[in-house]
């Protein structure tokens, strides 16, 4: 859990860092907060996953060596006394009772320890060691950063600064595409937030923390800052809190003897002065510092009134317990060399693990395990390693993963009778690192190169296309502006329209002929067929217009008539028009009763047929 609110209020401080950026470091992970993180995770809790902390354990394990990255897993030991407060909420919200109903009999932890077993069981054969502490895991893991054997502390419990840890990693995030941590570090705290370890001590007493999950009651984080804020850097919060439980928690109002702390000598103070001197401060005086600032005044009268609340007792007798269990000092191995290199992954006992527990089929094993025995080979080899396990057959390709340049290498089993390799196939291909592999590999990298040297490509030059003008003629002369010129659309169709040239002639010219001639009728089909096409388009445009009656639309009618109707206007119109012209031609002809003006046959006959 560690100290309580404190993320929140350090989250500002904190910076996204991609994993590649930590290779080649060495990182202590607290194994315990990994099981409780992944068994608590509803995706992966009640049976819809099998062994969630073995599966997350192995995806991260296999991540973090893929990049170079130096794991020390940290085990859990007993729990310390002053957890089994702590212990017991678990339990009893495990169970969904109340604390009074939930007794925690034994600190071995004996449930956690078995999950961490099957963890550190799945770990040994990757090839990768543990570490057990004797308390708490990320006490040791603390312990570790804090003398410098590991860059940085993998763990989601806060209280990792309490116990001196420099650099912390939380908030794992690894998918197909991105590989972050969210990286915290003490030094970053005390620039940006003005916490100190020994404030961070303070918060974890008056806030809650493991081992007084309580605290005190209405104390809020904001009331604790603002003091922080108030007081100098380079005063120690332990000391003040030690100096108000000498002073029993008695608020100030004003200084008991102003003649020594305002105008008597610099060596002469008040009683309250001097214990503040003795206990936090030997330069400041308490009166003067609390007299220009009346808001510290009303916030630490404040924070006194409330610690009151508990007994004396426990602040004379638990809290430094709280305090010195923050500051236990383990054993601690002066080489970590033992646990930062791993050995070769055992595909026996890995394949049995991964089928029997994880419920994975043994082809999907076998492909995550593949990447982690060829890597181990690799680095084994190029650090002076002699065991071979596998060795490269064929170069298949080059890949880009990830913006890094790898190659695909197809690989033979050298011993296929170990027992330790049994189920793995002889031959197989994997994708590692070019860098890497061109190092261990030189010559057999190097052949491929020049087997499969490019060759160079002349680049031709193209030069611009002159414009050519097309030849039309026999003697290649260039075709004219003129002929260049778009032509019309006509001019490609196979068969043209014949055009009807009708010859027309004056009135004067028909008044000029002979009595006796007779008027040629084809003129007049003409004349007739233009009346008819004039009385047509006006008929269309007066029944394709909306008409009005009493006020209201009628609808729209359409062009094409509903019956054959006869053109009676047109027919008059033609009437006139043919009887006017023979009156003009035969003037003087006699008419005879049964000869039919009409009995010519013309176009408009032929139309009316």
């Amino acid at each position: 859990m560690g100290i309580k609110t404190l993320w929140p209020i350090v989250e500002c401080s904190g910076e996204t860092v991609d994993l590649r950026q930590l290779s080649g470091q060495v990182l202590a992970v607290d194994l315990a907060g990994w099981v409780v993180q992944n068994n608590q995770c509803r995706a992966m809790s009640h049976g819809k996953v099998a062994k969630p902390h073995l599966r997350n354990v192995f995806f991260r394990t296999a991540t973090l060596l893929s990049l170079g990255i130096r794991p020390v897993f940290i085990l859990d030991g007993h729990a310390p006394v002053l957890k089994r407060e702590t212990m017991t909420q678990r339990k009893a919200a495990q169970m969904g009772m109340s604390t009074q109903e939930v007794e925690v009999k034994s600190l071995n932890r004996n449930r956690l320890k078995a999950v961490m077993n099957e963890c550190k069981f799945l770990l040994s054969a990757l090839g990768v060691q543990c570490l057990a502490a004797q308390g708490e895991g990320e006490a040791l893991c603390a312990q570790l950063n804090q003398v410098g054997l590991v860059d940085g502390v993998i763990s989601d419990d806060s209280d990792a600064f309490c116990y001196g840890a420099k650099i912390v990693l939380r908030n794992f995030s690894i998918s197909a595409k991105s590989f972050s941590v969210e990286r915290f570090t003490a030094k970053k705290l005390v620039n940006d937030l003005r916490l100190s370890r020994d404030r961070l001590l303070f918060m974890a007493i008056l806030l809650g923390c493991d081992f007084c999950p309580a605290g005190v009651s209405g104390v809020g984080k904001e009331s604790v800052l603002k003091m922080f804020r108030a007081w100098p850097v380079s005063m120690d919060a332990i000391r003040v809190l030690q100096y108000w439980i000498g002073i029993e928690f008695q608020t100030w109002t004003t200084c008991s003897s102003p003649k020594y702390c305002q105008n008597g000598p610099e060596d002469l103070h008040c009683d309250a002065c001097e214990k503040w001197q003795n206990s936090v401060s030997d330069e400041d005086c308490l009166c003067q510092r609390l007299k220009q600032d009346p808001s510290l005044v009303k916030v630490e009268n404040g924070l006194k009134k409330k610690c009151l609340l508990l007994p004396m007792d426990w602040w004379r007798d638990e809290m430094p317990k709280v305090l010195a269990e923050f500051d236990v000092k383990e054993t601690v191995p002066t080489d970590l060399s033992e646990f930062t290199t791993y050995s070769c992954p055992k595909i026996k006992q890995c394949l049995s693990i991964m089928c029997k527990k994880l419920l994975w089929v043994e082809e999907y094993a076998m492909e995550k395990l593949i990447p982690l025995l060829t890597k181990w080979q690799i680095e084994h080899l190029s650090v002076g390693g002699r065991q071979e396990v596998i060795e490269p057959e064929v170069f298949v390709k080059k890949r880009i993963v990830s913006g890094v340049s790898c190659v695909v290498i197809r690989w033979r089993l050298i011993n296929a009778q170990a027992e330790d390799m049994e189920g793995l196939p002889e031959t197989f291909e994997s994708c590692d690192a070019a860098e890497l592999f061109s190092q261990v590999y030189p010559e057999f990298y190097l052949n491929y190169v020049q087997t499969t040297k490019p060759t160079k490509k002349t680049t031709v030059v193209r030069k611009p296309r002159a414009l050519t003008v097309k030849k039309t003629n026999k003697e290649n002369e260039p075709v004219t502006c003129e002929e260049q010129a778009q032509k019309p659309i006509t001019q490609f169709f196979s068969q043209q329209k014949p055009v009807h040239v009708v010859e027309t002639r004056p009135i004067e010219a028909l008044e000029s002929h002979n009595e006796t001639e007779v008027f040629d009728c084809s003129d007049l089909s003409f004349i007739i067929d233009d009346i008819i096409n004039k009385g047509a388009m006006k008929r269309q445009v007066v029944e394709t217009s909306p008409l009005k009656s009493n006020g209201l639309h009628s609808p729209l009618k359409t062009s094409t008539p509903t019956s054959h109707r006869p053109l009676k206007k047109e027919l008059r119109l033609v009437q006139r028009a043919t009887t006017n012209l023979r009156m003009r031609s035969i003037p003087h002809s006699p008419v005879v009763e049964d000869q039919d003006p009409f009995d010519i046959e013309d176009s408009f006959d032929r139309m009316c047929k």
